[in-house]
């Protein structure tokens, strides 16, 4: 306070005051009084107030009048009032000096909120009328509050306030809305202490001492409010002394399961609170849950709630029973798997206690690798020294895996006060394998490769989870594999055992082997993760079959065989460091379903001081692969050489490829690079061999799941990123045949520049192909392949671009076929020379007819033609098996407008010698009954081409260029 008075000649004392209240640091008042002390020590003091102003938070409030009495008896206050735009204040009290008694009216309309804190919106008024007598405390009270907001863009509250005191009976009633969140109710009817203004007194009062209250909510929207999952929450508690009751009612919360939706029930539960609920997720199904509360005997005793602490938790339970579970469900969960199965779990916590417990079950586990369905049973529980798990893994009612482990000494509390520290928890843990049957343990995931075997052992881990150590002793017994459809017998793997330690640091293992035939396996190793420089191995295998191994490993491996014979030291993973032989004798591995199975195959590998040799000798299909080559000690290239031998690839077209293979191959960081050129190559496709699969497709009006065709998903060509191999190969000049049944091709290509492989993910190619020469025989008509660079263009994926031009001369038109786009969506496009034909025309030129120079008959004549050229198709395959010489082609035109019917029959007497022979049935008078032509193809764009008739004969030299 700041005081400045002076006496005034009539015996007053004029004052100005100047305040700052602690409670609003923001605020100044000031005010103007009079003091009038009278003539006698007994009369009283009058105060008239003059003028004030209060300013806080920039808003100011003013006025004048108003006055203090002060009495020996009783101090009064009278006509204090104050405004503030359209806010105002009348305050009138009275108290007695002597008893302590008062009285207090107060009357605030249109108060801004923004005198609180600047950023809040709205107004309150409210009115008093208060008295107190003794200890006694009577009156009413009242707060209305309108547009209160708490800031810009936030919900507009209005809600009021109401307050009734009769002595110790106090009722309060609040109530708040809101347009975009809802409405909430609290109203609340306590006996309270003697003196109500007694804090020590509340916080003694008993439970019994709430005579009702009540917590409504309507409708309130937890989207409006902020929070992510949204949903509408409805519903009303009342707590009556003892008794407690209510429900609320959850609806439309949107989580990644699914909607939720359900009731949350209150009941007493002796002296507690019990909560139970069933919540429904969409789609997936029900949870229960149920709470027990502990409410302390004195609820406003703020000390007895922190005593209760976690306590006031009884016991909460949440239960899941038979829940169904599949891949789209998971998927809502972030998991991509391609499960199916039925969940139960259970979670109790008894945070009073210092306990919880989880138990999960799934059952009838399909899907993905699995092809019997398993079962998964895990048990957890924290008590308050421990934490310990119990996880098995069975099939079939067979126990497959037992685990456990423990945390000594980590119990309830410290998961809750240094959940941190269990990193540094010493753990103790043991996985065990139960002497399994090797069969029942395959079966689960489809394999049937083995009549017999035992596998059995543990891992027992110790240590701390962030320095674990572990000691592992597993073995396999008396594993016999099917014998195969052909070959040897399949020794037994009479036993497998493998022993390793790890110690938090470094890390040791052995691995020891014998078959029924005497073959052994011994390997030995040790090392630390962090200086694998260092690691120390030695391999010592003596003709092992590894069929018995194959069999544990993954996809078409399983059905490998072979005799693996090594004798090899390591002293680092640094090929200088690496010595020693390996050799595969009669290996039969499966490589993929469209390559087949790699048989017979021999592979020596030597590492010396010399550096690398080997030496790969094998079968794929009906064709041979060998390779051999060398390399420095510390392979930082690698020499190929070798070749293919009528090699082919499985599936409904079958090329046949030979090929000579040199090239090198270089070691780079995270890389192989390799520049490879293949020579002597040839490839054959020969589609009038083998039988006709069945269509391996879904027939276009079946929809599984679904009752309408589902919407098409375009493939997506995607080149490889981060590739681990990148090979640059060029091709020397190649002939490729293709027989089929309407149509030849014979061509020769090259890749000068060469095309460039890369092997990651992903296969992915680059460069193009160019065609030297070529010719196409469609239904019999010969066709020129125009030759030229960048015609067949691959741009980083294996669906390469086309650009390849068939022509063929007619006397009359020049007919040409583009065939272009991608190899995977290719079109033909028609035209020819002079424009004179239709599209539909000129597909019906190309499929064997044959322009008329009566155009009043060119379509009818074009249809005889393409029929024909479909029967002679069909008569040159039956032909060719019953002739005793070889034909190359065979087709009869039927007869036009413009030429007479004849059959003509060719051979290519080599690559690039070619004769025909041509009779007309019913020659006209300008055509020769006999016809013999003779071609001779250059290896580029020239063409010698001569023909001969019983009168006659003539040639003519071709040079074509395209431009």
């Amino acid at each position: 306070f700041e005081v400045d008075a002076r006496n005034r000649r009539d015996g007053k004392i004029s004052a100005h005051v100047t305040a700052r209240p602690a409670a609003l640091p923001s605020a100044v008042a000031e005010f103007d009084v009079l003091v009038s002390l009278g003539k006698h020590q007994a009369d009283p003091i009058t105060i008239a107030l003059g003028k004030h102003s209060l300013r806080a938070n920039r808003i100011v409030w003013a006025g004048s009048g108003g006055s203090i009495k002060i009495t020996d008896k009783n101090v009064e206050i009278r006509d204090v009032r104050s405004t503030s735009d359209k806010a105002s204040l009348v305050l009138d009290a009275t108290v007695n000096k002597l008893s302590g008694a008062l009285e207090i009216k107060l009357d605030a309309t249109n108060v801004p909120a923004s005198m609180i804190d600047p950023r809040y919106l709205g107004t309150f008024s409210a009115r008093a009328d208060l008295e107190r007598r003794g200890l006694r405390w009577d009156g009413k009270a009242n707060v209305q509050i309108d547009g209160l907001a708490l800031g810009p863009n936030q919900p507009v509250i209005e809600g009021a306030v109401g307050l009734t005191i009769a002595g110790r009976r106090v009722i309060a009633d609040v109530t708040a809305k809101t347009f975009q969140v809802g409405g909430v109710r609290l109203v609340i009817d306590v006996e309270g202490p003697r003196d109500i203004t007694d804090v020590i007194g509340w916080r003694r009062l008993e439970r019994k001492a709430i005579k009702t209250a009540m917590l409504g909510v309507t409708r309130i929207d937890l989207a409006a409010a902020k929070v992510k999952t949204g949903g509408i929450v409805d519903g009303e508690l009342v707590i009556s002394g003892m008794d407690t009751s209510g429900t609320f009612t959850i609806k439309d919360v949107q989580t990644p399961l699914g909607v939720v939706e359900g009731n949350v029930n209150f009941a007493p539960m002796g002296d507690e609170l019990g909560v139970s609920s069933t919540l429904k997720v969409e789609d997936i199904g029900e949870v229960q849950v149920a709470a027990q509360i502990a409410i302390p005997p004195h609820p406003f005793e703020p000390d007895e709630w922190k005593r209760l602490g976690r306590g006031v938790v009884r016991l909460l339970t949440a239960t899941v029973d038979d829940l169904e579970v599949d891949p789209a469900k998971l998927a809502k969960l972030g998991i991509k798997q391609p499960y199916s199965g039925r969940v139960s779990m259970t979670v109790a916590l008894a945070a009073g206690a210092g306990e919880a417990r989880v138990k999960l079950d799934v059952r009838d586990i399909r899907g993905g690798i699995l092809q019997k369905p398993a079962e998964l049973h895990l048990e957890a529980t924290i008590d308050p020294k421990n934490t310990s798990a119990i996880f098995v893994v069975s099939g079939n009612n067979k126990p497959f895996v037992n685990a456990t482990a423990k945390l000594p000494g980590f119990g309830f509390d410290r998961w809750v006060d240094e959940a941190d520290k269990v990193i540094d928890a010493p753990i103790e843990g043991k996985l065990e394998l139960p002497n399994i049957e090797v069969v029942d343990l395959l079966a689960m995931f489809g394999r049937a490769e083995i009549t017999s075997g035992k596998l059995g052992g543990e891992i027992v881990v110790a240590g701390t989870a962030a320095k674990p150590t572990a000691d592992a002793n597993l073995i396999v017994t008396n594993v016999n594999v099917k014998p195969r459809l052909a070959g040897r017998k399949l020794p037994t793997l009479t036993e497998l055992k493998i022993t390793g330690k790890w110690d938090g640091a470094t890390g040791t293992v052995a691995i020891n082997g014998t078959e029924s035939d005497g073959a052994t396996l011994d390997i030995t190793a040790s090392g630390r993760p962090d200086k694998l420089e260092d690691l120390q191995a030695k391999v010592d295998i003596r003709k092992f079959d590894i069929a018995p191994i194959a069999v544990f490993l993954p996809g078409p491996l399983v059905a490998a065989t072979g005799k693996i014979g090594a004798k090899i030291v390591i002293t680092g993973l640094s090929p200088d460091k690496i010595r020693g032989t390996l050799a595969l004798e009669k290996a039969q591995v499966p490589i993929h379903p469209k390559i087949g199975t790699v048989r017979d195959a021999n592979v020596s590998i030597k590492l010396t001081e010399l550096g690398l040799a080997y030496n790969v000798d094998a079968k794929l299909g009906a064709g041979t692969l060998k390779l051999k080559g060398s390399a420095p000690k510390d392979l930082s290239r690698i020499e190929v050489e070798g070749s293919v031998d009528k090699l082919s690839l499985i599936g409904e077209i079958q090329p046949i490829v030979s090929a000579k293979i040199d090239g090198t191959l270089f070691r780079e960081e995270n890389l192989l690079r390799g520049d490879m050129t293949l020579s002597r190559a040839s490839v054959m496709l020969d589609m009038e061999q083998g039988v006709r699969l069945l269509e391996s497709e879904m027939p276009d009006d079946l929809f599984l799941g679904r009752t309408t065709p589902p919407p098409p998903v375009a493939k997506q060509l995607r080149i490889p990123r981060k590739p681990w191999i990148v090979m640059k190969v060029k091709l020397h000049s190649t002939p490729i045949k293709v027989k089929h049944e309407y149509f030849e091709v014979r061509a020769r290509a090259s890749s000068p520049r060469g095309i460039t492989v890369s092997i990651g993910r992903q296969l992915g190619m680059d460069g193009s192909i160019e065609i030297e020469r070529g010719d196409v025989d469609v239904l019999g008509r010969h066709y020129r392949v125009d030759p030229g660079p960048d015609k067949v263009r691959f741009d980083g994926t294996i669906d390469p671009l086309l650009g390849i031009r068939l022509v063929h001369e007619f006397p009359e038109l020049t007919l040409t076929a583009d065939l272009v786009g991608r190899a995977s969506k290719k079109e033909i496009r028609m035209s020819g020379t002079p424009a004179l034909y239709s599209q539909d025309q000129l597909f019906a030129f190309f499929l064997g007819g044959d322009p008329s120079g009566d155009a009043s008959s060119a379509t009818r004549d074009a249809a005889s033609s393409v029929g024909s050229a479909l029967v002679s198709a069909k008569l040159a395959r039956q032909a060719k098996k019953v002739l005793p010489f070889r034909i190359d082609t065979f087709n009869c035109d039927a007869g036009t407008s413009a030429s007479s019917s004849g059959c003509k029959l060719g051979r290519w007497l080599t690559q690039n010698w070619f004769v025909a022979y041509k009779q007309r049935l019913e020659p006209r008078a300008d055509e020769n009954p006999q016809e013999v032509q003779l071609q001779y193809y250059f290896k580029k764009n020239r063409v010698l081409e001569g023909a001969g008739f019983l009168e006659r004969f003539g040639g003519d030299v071709l040079w074509r260029k395209r431009w």
